[in-house]
């Protein structure tokens, strides 16, 4: 059986204002700037078997935060980005306290006002109790033959472990339930982290496109002495390719038509439900578009989830905004290029996602354009579009 068990921590928590009790609010929410605020709450767990891991897991803060188990640290956090903190050692069998400090104000990224600014632990939360070692990301990177009717994969798997541990890696990718193409090896892993290849071939792959957003699962299992884990994720094929001032998609030319999207509802700031995601989304496929760009900052996961669902490609955008990189401090532009990183290991199965973008109404320098192109083309080389063939 699989060692995953997830504890929603949704709901009700206390907001403490300097050393005072303030109110409770709801979580995942978004509320107006106050600065800094300690959101509080407490979670019955049930005890830890030795071969377990806890995870704690943010979707995404506006816009600091440092997060505290039990009062110890589990670790800080920039804004809109998911962040993962093991919290084994820190919890305890009975009641837990969990503590995030969140500070909605003196982010490096630019000046304030170029959209209505919120605070608060504005998307999902939760806690994982994993298998060790367990399964943190995998990438499926492929290549369409000439006549887009194979996809050579190449899927890299991202495990992390406690100690050096053996195990049996499957991959499978899914149509509709049903098997499309399958591998396994056995491995080794190392303390710490491991990244594990796989390869297989799929025969007659049916192409993503906004007209035919044909979606596959892929389905990772890791068995060891331990127990097992399971990661899974949406993906599609799709060729992009650049052919003198035309893209190509899947050999066709591609024009983009689109809109500008803040991830802001009302009074919600950037908490949504996923109703009014598909809502948003829905009504900008049914107005003939075919491309959202999301500005300026990362959007919610759920949102590039839709996207791939509808058949609308997307561009996602580091939250550097007005700025003359000449003027900046490396702070300021360490914030957003992480931005764009996490991003990318985030939605990077995505068929949607078309391009990220550096930063909105700036003047970069031509050292950062440069390294941000390093650092996004070590993590997904795969995501640079080629010259047609």
């Amino acid at each position: 059986m699989s060692a995953q068990t997830r504890v929603e921590l949704a709901g009700p928590w206390e907001r403490w204002i300097g050393s005072r009790f303030h109110d409770v609010i709801t979580v995942p929410s978004s509320y107006r700037p106050i600065g800094t605020a300690r959101l509080r709450r407490e979670i019955e767990l049930a005890p830890l078997k030795p071969d377990q891991r806890m995870l704690l897991r943010f979707e995404g803060v506006a816009h600091r935060a440092e997060a505290r188990v039990n009062g110890k640290s589990a670790g800080s956090m920039g804004p809109w980005t998911p962040y993962d903190f093991d919290v084994t050692d820190q919890v305890r069998a009975g009641r837990n306290q969990i503590e995030v400090e969140v500070t909605d104000w003196q982010v490096p990224l630019g000046p304030s006002g170029a959209w209505e600014a919120s605070g608060g632990i504005i998307r999902d939360v939760h806690l994982e109790t994993r298998s060790d070692p367990y399964i943190e990301n995998a990438h499926l990177q492929y290549k369409l033959s000439a006549g887009l009717d194979t996809a050579r994969c190449d899927l890299d798997v991202y495990v992390r472990s406690s100690a050096a541990a053996q195990g049996r890696l499957t991959a499978a990718l899914m149509r509709g339930g049903t098997p499309v193409a399958q591998a396994a090896r056995d491995i080794a892993t190392e303390a710490g982290g491991s990244k594990i290849s796989i390869g297989f071939e799929v025969a007659s792959p049916l192409l993503w496109s906004p007209e035919n957003p044909n979606l596959y699962t892929l389905r990772v299992r890791l068995r060891s002495a331990n127990g097992e884990d399971l990661f899974t994720a949406e993906t599609g094929f799709r060729d992009l390719a650049i052919h003198g001032n035309q893209f190509l998609l899947s050999g066709k030319p591609l024009v983009l038509r689109g809109v500008c999207r803040h991830d802001i509802w009302k009074d919600q700031g950037h908490t949504m439900t996923q109703a009014q995601i598909e809502q948003d989304l829905g009504m900008t496929k049914a107005m003939g578009a075919n491309f959202i760009r999301l500005v300026h900052y990362p959007h919610n996961k759920r949102v590039v989830d839709t996207a791939n669902r509808l058949g609308l490609f997307v561009t996602e955008e580091s939250g550097l905004v007005w700025l003359d990189f000449r003027r900046q401090s490396r702070e300021t532009i360490e914030t957003g290029l992480g931005n764009l990183e996490r991003t990318l290991r985030r939605d990077w199965n995505s068929p949607a996602l078309f391009a990220l973008l550096l930063s909105n109404e700036s003047s970069p320098t031509l050292e950062v354009i440069q390294e941000a192109r390093r650092r996004i083309r070590a993590l997904a080389p795969d995501l640079f579009m080629s010259a047609a063939r």
